[in-house]
């Protein structure tokens, strides 16, 4: 659920548990269902972390109020930021013509950036600014200090786009603002984003398509070509695609779903839930837990390690790799045969032959459990 100047509701059944994030800048947060919470300026971050819970729900706003409540109750009060200003919005449009050389880079403010592929043979870029004034009469210069540049670089063919903070929005009575992009493609031109802050969301790129994350979101579906993604502050979302990807994310968590290509991640503080993936997969996670559902079989080779969390991984009826499995400072538990040894007091190695298949599974935790189903 993605909202922007709203309150987002979720009723769930008396003693549910679902594994649940919610994320909101200039808003506020209230929960009945235990959550950790952690503030960093005007972002708040809720958390109640259930790996196995069949429901996980993911809760992004702006300028947002979120309550979560369960059936019955009132709930408790919320707290976070206010502003008694109102947003007040302008959308701005440009075409150009590229060729089919063209690299597009997107450079963006606070705001959410849609990268969408198409088979058009021209770039259509809508930029929407948002200020958040007291009166209609503030928001003309509010806006307009909020530019879209478009540039064409004909010497290394590259499209720039970007948009900017030309004025103090203090100054001008303005006390949020954002630009929300939607940049429409040629889908064989590769694609370079640096967001600021936001929701920056990737459809049916061929070319790569490379984004740096200051603080936010990123999500990806219907994708063949190649993904680079960084955030610095935030999770990942990647859903039903045949390409590759690389992902790092910091405080938050990387889930991907169907990913037909090859997956290596870099998770530090949050969780990390591989589905049906049909290649290989690699995972560095620190502080968080990793769950993979192989459930169709091994389709590639997993290198998997875990620092300060648990890793769990669900195998389909016939498996078929050749399975090292190691712990320390934790347990092993595995509902097929492995052979192995004890080094030490919960430090242990198990090695076993699942089936016959060329693909390997590395597979260690250090200061958490693995568990084999």
């Amino acid at each position: 659920v993605v909202s922007e100047s709203s309150t987002t509701t979720l009723v769930l059944p008396k003693g549910s548990a679902p594994d649940l994030t919610a994320v909101t800048r200039y808003g506020s947060i209230a929960s009945d269902l235990p959550v950790a919470r952690s503030e960093q300026g005007a972002r708040i971050l809720a958390r109640h972390g259930s790996p196995e819970a069949r429901q996980r729900i993911d809760i992004s706003g702006t300028f947002s109020d979120v309550q979560i409540l369960f059936e019955g109750e009132a709930g408790a009060a919320a707290t976070g930021a206010e502003t008694a200003d109102k947003p007040i919005s302008e959308t701005v449009r440009e075409n150009v013509v590229v060729t089919p050389y063209t690299k597009i880079a997107v450079e963006g403010v606070i705001g959410d950036i849609q990268v969408i592929a198409t088979d058009d043979p021209g770039v259509q870029i809508a930029a929407t600014r948002v200020v958040w004034v007291p009166s209609a009469s503030k928001a003309t210069a509010a806006l307009e200090a909020l530019a879209l540049r478009v540039e064409q670089d004909k010497s290394t063919d590259t499209l720039l786009i970007r948009t900017v903070l030309t004025a103090d929005m203090e100054t001008l009575q303005c006390s949020q603002y954002r630009v929300n992009l939607e940049l429409r493609y040629p889908r064989h031109l590769p694609v370079n984003v640096v967001a600021e802050e936001g929701h920056t969301q990737i459809s049916g790129n061929v070319a790569p398509v490379e984004v740096d994350q200051t603080v936010g979101t990123i999500s990806a579906q219907r994708f063949a070509g190649p993904l680079n993604l960084t955030n610095k502050n935030g999770g990942v979302r990647i859903t039903g695609g045949t390409g590759s990807v690389t992902a790092s994310a910091r405080y938050g968590d990387t889930r991907f779903e169907r990913v037909r290509g090859d997956v290596s991640v870099t998770c530090v503080q949050g969780d990390t839930i591989v589905d049906s993936p049909g290649a290989g997969v690699m995972v560095r996670n620190n502080l968080g837990n990793v769950r993979i559902l192989a459930l169709k079989g091994v389709a590639g080779d997993y290198d998997v390690l875990v620092e300060e969390g648990d890793l769990s991984l669900v195998l389909g009826n016939l498996p078929t790799a050749n399975l090292s499995v190691a712990v320390d400072g934790g347990t092993i538990d595995s509902a097929f045969p492995l052979s192995g040894q004890i080094l030490g007091r919960r430090k242990e190695e198990f090695r076993n032959y699942i089936g016959e298949g060329a693909h390997s599974m590395q597979l260690e935790a250090r200061n958490g459990d693995i568990v084999l189903d």
